[in-house]
């Protein structure tokens, strides 16, 4: 039976009940599993139920119990046919050399174990199982979640079918442990007196090796771990997918190793202090594996169970989603409490000591954390523990050097004492080492690539970097605008955004984004607002205003200086992953207070700004997205700009990882030149600004025919990725505020250029 056993443990995992239950009526997904209409009699509501993890499905109207592989017999196949379409169906090869009849004969003591399984369920029901029903009702199960547990009443006897052995009779409620595939291989009994000790489980089983729930675990779903079994089997039934449990609070070895083959976990153990400690050594464990942990808030309550019992499936689910990533809830646990510097020193190594154990990646993030809750760069962290690591060698360097005295060995204590000193004076210069190329590859891979602008044919030359990117503009080109679109793209990807505004307050800010979400203008989306009549488009679109910045948008309009622009930044950065912050713009906001008074010039104050700016982008790991506005005095809007364009621009150009600057062809009075053509490149667009460009040219003619003002976006400086000098333009509706690529084909307005004269004349339906 293993070896049979094993093989379809394997096919079932890798199937679901939509491949042979799909056809029912009323097919669909509810709770832990799915429910159709009955196939046994005239069921008007569905009332056939089929359980996530396990391959049968079962009437809860008429009793009707059938299994996958019955199905596939009523479809016609026997024996081996049964075989062959399971094993084309799964992708899992054919087993060799086996006989039909023992085959059939492992199949069907599977189905014999289930149905009598299906017996003990229904026995909570009845006179039998009134004891184990009630403890189930006292720990505030609803008799409906109780009918979805996969529980039961223990049967009073040694054995199951199968000679499966059961825990003892006075462990009366049962509990089926599974394996992926959902085949029984024991059980766990509770006893509902709590009577230490409380479980028990079959002979030859140890809670070590077991992760229950595991059956249930489907492709895509990040599982969750919890530590009671009882909790394992209310979660499910209530809904709540991918909980595994450990049956305890530390992890053992073989579960730790069988965690470890995830990519990334959400640890919701218990809110005591064992539960605490088990989820700090699971952190730990899996972050040395290469595993991305997320520890769940329980919000008080003692463990999962009580929060589901006490808030409902929704709240525990979004405990779940809200989880923070485990590197960060492991430095708060050790930083909490600690008072003296000795105890911070402390803290401080056991976190260097665990981060030397991770992936670039990990580490690097980790190191991040642990700079933030200290309070310093990550430029600063590093000599802050080369700080520590001398100190902790200086004293050992004492020790040794008075344990040689205490010995008589003057000659060695002196040698421990020059050791010291050439340790002191050498310092931690060392050359780049790798031990193989692995480690290399790794160290590079974990370099940033950058995300991406919701322009493709810009991100083709620029991409957003931690640090400070410049975006820079004359008044009224479209600064503000930019940040706006590139903030609601930004904002469709995980995390939030923060976003200072020093032009509008925030009200006008989202009004302007809903405009550009419905391409109308924000006056006639303001006047439909203040009307309470608003159209189809309005709907949508505050709709889906709604989706991308309710609690992922981060605004403030106050008057700020950049430190404490950095303060409220950090204090989000604590529970939230930042995806960038916008500052609309640069100039306007405070620079940081100067201990020896005040700035001498204007430019030392901008270079301050954007220093810290800067800085904040590279500690925190994310861009920080700056509008700048352009001089007066050295720039024409007939110009493209440059970097000295930007105002007391020394400092911007020297801390900026990237500055784009942008020109507007209506500010500028640009004219469509005679004889161009409103065509698109066929290798896209991007043209060198100096000069007149054919390019440019046909852009503006392109822009004109779609009745778009042309936005050139010029790459001025990208530390990161190079392409200076490039040009790429975009297609800018300056009414509803929306920017978009360049369309590739000529739009319906239709272009008159006259070649004596240097203008543009639009006609659509044959006006003019």
């Amino acid at each position: 039976m293993d070896e049979l056993g094993r093989w379809l443990d394997k096919v079932y995992t890798r199937l679901d009940h939509a491949v042979f239950f799909g056809h029912l009526r009323g097919f669909r997904r509810a709770g832990n599993g799915y429910v159709a209409c009955c196939p046994n009699h005239d069921d008007r509501h569905p009332s056939f139920w089929m359980p996530i993890g396990r391959p049968w499905g079962k009437c809860f109207a008429c009793g009707h119990f059938t299994t996958w592989w019955k199905e596939l017999e009523n479809r016609g196949l026997k024996g081996m046919a049964v075989i062959k379409e399971l094993s084309r169906l799964s992708g899992v090869p054919m087993p060799e050399a086996w006989r039909e009849e023992k085959f059939t004969t492992a199949v069907r003591a599977r189905e014999k174990l289930e149905e009598w399984w299906e017996g003990r369920r229904a026995a909570l029901w009845a006179k039998e199982g009134e004891d184990v029903l009630g403890y189930l009702r006292s720990r505030g199960y609803t008799d409906d979640l109780i009918r979805r547990m996969d529980v039961g009443v223990h049967s009073g006897t040694r054995l199951a079918p199968g000679n499966l052995p059961l825990p003892r009779k006075e462990y009366r409620l049962l509990i089926p442990i599974r394996v992926p595939g959902g085949r029984i291989i024991g059980f766990v009994g509770r006893r509902p007196d709590n009577t230490k000790p409380k479980y028990m489980y079959s002979k030859g089983l140890n809670r070590s090796e077991i992760l229950f729930g595991q059956h249930r675990l489907r492709p895509g779903v990040v599982p969750v771990v919890v530590e009671g079994i009882l909790d394992v089997e209310a979660l499910a039934a209530a809904g709540v997918e991918g909980v595994i449990g450990l049956g305890g609070a530390l992890a053992s070895p073989a579960q730790i190793q069988t965690l470890a083959g995830y990519k990334q976990l959400i640890l919701g153990l218990d809110g005591d202090e064992a539960g605490q400690a088990g989820t700090e050594k699971l952190v730990q464990e899996l972050a040395i594996r290469g595993v991305r942990t997320y520890v769940a808030d329980l919000a008080g309550a003692k463990d999962p169970d009580e929060l589901l019992r006490s808030a409902g499936p929704e709240t525990v689910q979004a405990a779940f989603r809200h989880a923070v990533p485990g590197h960060k809830w492991l430095v708060w646990r050790w930083f909490s409490g600690v008072g003296s510097p000795v105890e911070k020193d402390r803290a401080l190594m056991r976190a260097v000591d665990l981060a030397a154990k991770l992936n670039p990646i990990l580490a690097a993030e980790f190191r991040a954390e642990l700079a933030k809750r200290a309070g310093i760069s990550v430029a600063s962290l590093a000599e802050e523990i080369d700080r520590i690591r001398r100190e902790q060698t200086r004293e050992e360097a004492i020790r040794q050097a008075q344990a040689e005295l205490a010995r008589g060995n003057v000659e060695k204590a002196v040698e421990a004492l020059n050791n010291l000193i050439i340790t002191d004076a050498t310092g931690t210069l060392e050359p780049v080492k790798f031990d193989n190329e692995e480690d290399l590859k790794a160290v590079l891979a974990s370099v940033p690539s950058g995300i991406e602008l919701p322009w493709p044919a810009l991100t083709r030359f620029v991409r957003l970097m931690p640090g400070l990117t410049v975006v820079g503009a004359a008044v009224s080109a479209g600064k503000s605008t930019f940040l706006y679109n590139l903030a609601l793209y930004l904002l469709q990807a995980a995390g939030v955004v923060v976003f200072w505004s020093g032009e509008v307050v925030r009200q006008i800010m989202l009004a302007r984004m809903l405009s550009i979400l419905v391409n109308k203008s924000v006056s006639e989306v303001l006047i439909q607002l203040n009307k309470g009549a608003m159209d189809a488009d309005v709907w949508e679109g505050t709709r889906q205003l709604m989706a991308l910045v309710n609690e992922k948008l981060y605004v403030t309009d106050e008057p700020l200086t950049v430190d404490e622009l950095a303060m409220q930044v950090r204090a989000v950065a604590k529970h939230h992953k930042i995806i960038a912050i916008m500052v609309d713009y640069l100039q306007q906001l405070l620079p940081p207070s100067k201990n020896d008074g005040k700035y001498a010039t204007r430019e030392q104050e901008v270079t301050a700004i954007a220093q810290a700016l800067h800085r904040l982008g590279t500690e925190l790991g994310f861009p920080v997205v700056a509008a700048a506005q352009l001089s007066r005095n050295n720039f024409q809007y007939k110009e493209r700009p440059k970097l000295t364009d930007l105002r007391e621009s020394g400092g911007i150009e020297h801390y900026a990882t990237t500055v784009l600057g942008l020109w507007n062809s209506t500010m500028a009075a640009a004219k469509v030149a005679a004889g161009a053509t409103p065509a698109a490149p066929s290798d896209g667009w991007y043209w060198t600004p100096d000069g007149d460009s054919p390019e440019a040219d046909s852009a503006l003619a392109l822009a004109a025919s779609w009745g778009k003002t042309l936005l050139e976006v010029s790459v001025l400086k990208n530390r990161w990725h190079g392409n200076v000098g490039k040009t790429i333009p975009l297609g800018f509706d300056p009414a509803t505020g929306r920017i978009e690529e360049l369309p590739t084909t000529p739009g319906p307005l239709v272009l008159e250029l006259p070649l004596e004269e240097n203008v543009i004349n639009l006609k659509k339906n044959g006006r003019r």
